[in-house]
């Protein structure tokens, strides 16, 4: 018996559809601050190696720091969004509080002032530490409120597919950006000007965000007493722990990809521009997303994830068909590539406020920050041993910043780690993802003993 085809059901709880509006007051957030997100994580490296001319093990290492301190943030403030009690909820003080931090932070890490040497490191250091502190307090509360507007299995997908197309937005824009400052001189005051065009855009659109919306009362200080307790009831869910493993690896897998394929398109396809090639991949990617939600409701979330992990894969590996100079298959990674990174953008969200409601019903709490602070500690931790690995693997493949052209040896190693790294990661998360368990017919189960369970005056909507 296929256990995540829907329409195997029995008979299913009605549906709480979420009005469009609520859907883009939610998502629209999701577009700056992913563009943040992604300019600082696909090429600050490259940035601080070829325009600030620190040494890519030098600023790895920092990078790395700064992306471990990240994830130990996040389930501190997960942990205190869920217990947080005020008149405007649990999550919407965090989002508005972390706002111009955030954007201050952003525009100090891509506007460093006429320093050099260990002065310009520590600027940089303290510049992205603080960044990632911000972030974490007004990402996590975001997300963590999305798992709260509906509790639907499919509005979930909707909901998810909303703000999936606002992240591929920002990221459609991030790749714009690394176009734009790949190609421009000064590089630096092209980062100055988009870092507080972005900032602001963040502060604004947060601040619309959280005078738009509302919470819902009734889960208000409805988080674990103790954060140690919180992380026991996230390690004890059967369906977290395979998401937890799965999210590790695709980010491992994609962040080695993100650092190193600058590097190689740099150098194939007579110069091809790293952003226009992440360009075309996010414009396939918000094209492909109707498909990716059509296929959620006819056969569960689990089935098309695991397919668009596989896109991916071979996605990767056909960059080993490209070489010096245009060639016909350029495209066909960006088609694959695109079109599986549209599925990853929107149904692991939804799936895992799914993975919420199993705890709900063996707790009686909600700890959607808790919940969203472990799976994004594990990407974070993913993404900085990428980061920090692939600066050592350009200097062992003898990567030079300050020569014009790479030896042909050095472009061969790249182009190596840049394709089978991934591709064998996305195929072990594949694997693991085949385990996880929590179906649509579960999922109603599970909604209709938390319902039978409560006072009726706690089915509240909002």
């Amino acid at each position: 018996m296929d256990n995540d085809n829907p329409r195997r059901t029995v008979r299913e709880a009605p549906a709480e559809r979420l009005p469009l509006g609520r859907i883009v007051a939610y998502s629209l957030p999701a577009a700056p601050m992913i563009f943040m997100t992604y300019l600082v994580n696909l090429y600050l490296l490259k940035f601080t190696t070829d325009v600030l001319l620190i040494a890519p093990a030098t600023f790895g290492a920092l990078f790395a720091g700064a992306r471990v301190w990240d994830a130990v943030s996040d389930p501190i403030v997960g942990y205190w969004s869920d217990r947080t009690r005020s008149e405007f909820g649990r999550r919407r003080p965090w989002i508005l509080a972390a706002s111009i931090p955030m954007a201050l932070a952003f525009a100090a890490v891509w506007s460093p002032p006429a320093i050099e040497g260990r002065s310009l490191e520590v600027w940089m250091a303290l510049a992205i530490f603080a960044y990632y502190t911000a972030s974490s307090a007004a990402y996590i509360p975001h997300l963590a409120l999305g798992a709260e507007l509906t509790l639907d299995y499919h509005e979930r997908s909707r909901l998810a597919t909303g703000r999936g197309l606002f992240e591929l937005i920002g990221m459609l824009l991030a790749a714009a950006a690394i176009g734009y400052m790949s190609s421009v001189s000064p590089p630096r005051a092209a980062g100055t000007h988009l870092s507080l065009f972005f900032g602001l855009a963040t502060v604004g659109l947060l601040g619309t965000h959280v005078s738009l919306l509302r919470e819902r009362t009734t889960f208000q200080g409805r988080g674990a007493s103790r954060p140690g307790w919180a992380a026991r009831d996230v390690m004890r869910n059967p369906h977290a722990r395979v998401l937890l493993f799965v999210f590790f690896v695709d980010m491992l897998s994609v962040g080695f990809l993100a650092v190193l394929f600058p590097f190689m398109a740099d150098q194939l396809a007579e110069g091809m521009n790293p952003g226009l090639a992440m360009v075309a991949v996010m414009g396939i990617a918000m094209l492909s997303v109707p498909l990716w939600l059509r296929l959620a409701r006819r056969f569960g979330k689990r089935t098309p994830w695991m397919f668009g992990l596989g896109l991916k894969a071979v996605g990767f590996a056909t960059l080993f068909l490209l070489d010096r100079g245009p060639t016909p298959v350029a495209f066909l990674p960006i088609l694959l590539i695109g079109t599986g990174q549209a599925c990853t953008s929107i149904l692991p969200n939804s799936i895992k406020a799914d993975v919420i409601d199993y705890d709900e019903l063996e707790t009686g709490e909600r700890k959607e920050g808790a919940y969203f602070a472990a799976w994004n500690l594990v990407i974070k931790l993913a993404s900085a041993v990428a980061i920090a690995a692939s600066a050592f693997l350009l200097e062992w493949a003898g990567y030079r910043p300050e020569v014009d052209a790479q030896s042909p040896e050095t472009l061969t190693a790249i182009t190596r780690l840049t394709a089978l790294i991934p591709v064998a990661l996305h195929a072990v998360a594949m694997v693991a993802l085949s385990r996880f368990r929590l179906s649509p017919i579960e999922h109603n189960r599970i909604r209709r003993e938390i319902a039978l369970s409560r006072p009726p005056h706690q089915g509240e909507k909002i």
